[in-house]
Order: C-alpha cells, then structure tokens, then sequence
C-alpha cells in the first residue's frame, strides 16, 4: 500500500514537471523575454509643473512651465503655451512605460542614439523634484530607445515618441493672434498717420462712421472681409530678440470692440523676410511673425473695400458696358445674303479702309429681309 503511494506521488511530481516544461516552451519568444519595471516613479499629469526638452545637436533647449495652471514657454522665447501640444506631452509621460531592456553596455548607446551627441534629453520637474531624467534615442520596433541619467541599460519605452519632442520651439507655443467670434464684435477701427475709419456692425453688415474719411463706392462685404481674417489671426513665427520689428506706438493699428472682454488692439510693423510681416498686441510683450496676404490687411487701404472701377467707357451697368454681339452670319459680321463686291463686302466700299452710309445700310438691311420673307414664302427656295 505504501509502494503505490509512492508511485502516485512520483507520478504527481511528472506530470508537475512536464506541465511545467509545456508552458515554458508555449510562452512566446518576447513573454520569455526579461521583464522589467519603470525605472523611474509613474508620472501624474497634474503633477508635473515643468520640463524641458534639449535636442542634440544647435537647437536651443525648450522650457516650458506652469504658472497659476497656464503654461508658458520660458526659453527659447517667452509667453502663453501651446496647450494641445503640452496636453498631449503630459499625456505621453502619463502613459509611458519601459517594456524591455534593449543593451546593458555603454558602447550600443551611439548605434541606439541614446548618447549625448545623438539623444534628445528630457527632463521632466514636479517643482525642484525631477520626475524624470532620460535620454531619447531612436524609434525601435514598439516602442523608443531610452536611457536614463547613469545609467548604462538601455530600455525599451513604449508611449514616449521621439518625433514629438523634436518639433520647433515655434511649434510649443501659442500661435493664435486673435480668436474672436464675430458675435461679440460691437465696432472696428483701423487707425495710421493718414486717418481713422471705423466700421459698426449691425448685424451681418456694417456702417461706416459719420466721421471716417469719404470711400467712394463702398463695399461693406470687403469690410466685411478684412475683419473676417483679423479676429481670427494666427502667426507663422515669432520675431527674434534682436529683431528691428518697426513697430511704435504711431504704427497702423487695428482695434476690435467687443461685448464680452477688453478691446483688442494689433499693430503691424515692417516686414519679416519674404513673407511674413511684425504684428504685435497692446496687450503683450510677444512680437508674432504673420503672413503678409492676412496681416497686411492691418494697414488700412481703402481701395481694399471700395467696387472695382467699371472698365473704361462703361457705367457700370452690365447692359451698357457689354460688348455688343457680333452679327450672325459671314466671317467679319458680313450680313447673310449680302453680294461680294456690294458695300460692305468683300472688295466693296464698306470693307477694309471703307465705311457704308448709315442711309445705305438701312436700305440693304430692308432688302435682305425682304428676300428673307420672300424665301419663307415660297418653301425655303432660292
């Protein structure tokens, strides 16, 4: 009895053993692999209140920080934050986690571009305690080559992608010039050395002020136009510090009234390059790069909304203006009908360097729809 206790014991501890050796060689190659935990803390989203991002090579490190829960960009320039793009930063740091370890030894770090000379360093702060501190190297299958400040391992980073901390500095901040809705919008006001023109809004038209400088033949939908593409401005760039702007408080400027905030005021400076030209509000500090076809339209030219002039000898009327058809019939307006050799034909007084007499053209014109009437008569025959 006690012999076969151990034979089913034996056979238990088999039957353990292969169930064992089974699930060993049913795992997949990547389940077999190494696992490993974050080696850094899980990172709250709220709870990050800086970072910075230093790309490899010349471009300038990128800081950005939260201040009374707005982010703002403290270096390479400075002012308001783009939000969807930290949004989406904080996000990423949020999600990210370390799947597998790609290289232990210091000499892969230049092949996985995770040295000094290859990475993008962040570092990411929750006030003076630093959350995170790595080196982003290159996209690997799944995921991101990172190392992290000595450390020699090199790991496997899911959610964290390269791609996204290389963009521009311009592009980590807010771009928006104005953002308006035309419902608030009470009046306009375009304002330079040469004038003052302001324009109420009644609806979806608008009136010009009693005191604004005569525009002949006014057009309030091109008005309506040039506001249309100034309270919704965005900027290409932004100027550099040293930048000669030409902006002063006498630049052309550009005042939009409304019934829910202060009233907004852009001034437009030189031009930036090819094509972009200075714009800057009252309101802040920051100089905004725009495209000249939008922001020229700051510098108020009234030939800009007034109609078009008619073409010359015209009125304007369609019906007066229109060219007159040319008659149906023989190449160069001959009338049907009409001989070679009479006034105006072919080789006649009317032709090339000649001209018929009204009282003669009256005649052949009665004659041709006489022999016209003729024909109808009698069936279409010649």
């Amino acid at each position: 009895m006690e012999g076969n206790n151990r034979l089913f014991i034996a056979v238990g501890v088999l039957v353990a053993l292969a169930g064992g050796v089974w699930a060993v060689n049913r795992e997949k190659p990547e389940e077999r692999a190494e696992r490993v935990t974050d080696p850094w803390t899980a990172i709250q989203r709220d709870q990050v209140s800086r970072f910075v991002i230093d790309p490899a090579g010349d471009p300038p490190a990128i800081e950005l920080e939260k201040r009374d829960n707005k982010w703002f960009m403290n270096q390479p320039g400075r002012g308001p934050a783009d939000d969807s793009q930290v949004t989406s930063m904080l996000s990423s740091l949020a999600d990210m986690h370390a799947d597998s370890i790609t290289a232990r030894e210091a000499a892969s770090h230049a092949a996985l571009e995770v040295d000094s000379a290859h990475a993008v360093h962040l570092q990411v702060f929750r006030g003076s305690a630093k959350l995170f501190d790595g080196w982003v190297g290159k996209d690997l299958d799944g995921g991101t080559a990172v190392r992290f400040e000595g450390d020699s391992r090199v790991f496997r980073v899911r959610g964290l992608e390269r791609f996204r901390l290389q963009n521009a500095a311009r592009e980590w901040r807010n771009r928006q010039i104005t953002n308006v809705e035309r419902a608030h919008v009470r009046w306009v006001q375009w304002q330079d050395p040469t004038g003052t023109w302001r324009f109420d809004r009644n609806n979806d038209t608008w009136t010009a002020a009693a005191t604004n400088p005569a525009i002949e033949r006014l057009d309030t939908a091109r008005v309506n136009q040039l506001v249309t593409n100034l309270i919704a401005l965005n900027a290409t760039d932004f100027a550099a510090d040293n930048a000669a702007t030409g902006l002063t408080d006498a630049s052309p400027s550009f005042t939009i009234d409304v019934d829910n905030g202060p009233q907004i005021v852009l001034r437009v400076g030189q031009n930036s390059g090819d094509d972009g030209i200075f714009v800057k509000r009252a309101d802040s500090d920051v100089v905004f790069v725009a495209a000249r076809s939008g922001a020229s339209a700051i510098d108020f030219d009234a030939t800009a909304v007034q109609t078009p002039l008619p073409p010359e000898g015209g009125t304007g009327d369609a019906s007066t203006t229109a060219p007159a058809p040319e008659p149906q019939g023989a190449p160069g307006g001959m009338p049907m009908g009409m001989p070679m050799g009479m006034p105006g034909g072919p080789g006649g007084p009317g032709g090339p360097g000649g001209q018929i007499p009204p009282e003669l053209m009256r005649q052949i014109q009665q004659q041709i729809q006489q022999q016209a009437a003729a024909r109808a008569a009698g069936g279409g025959g010649n």
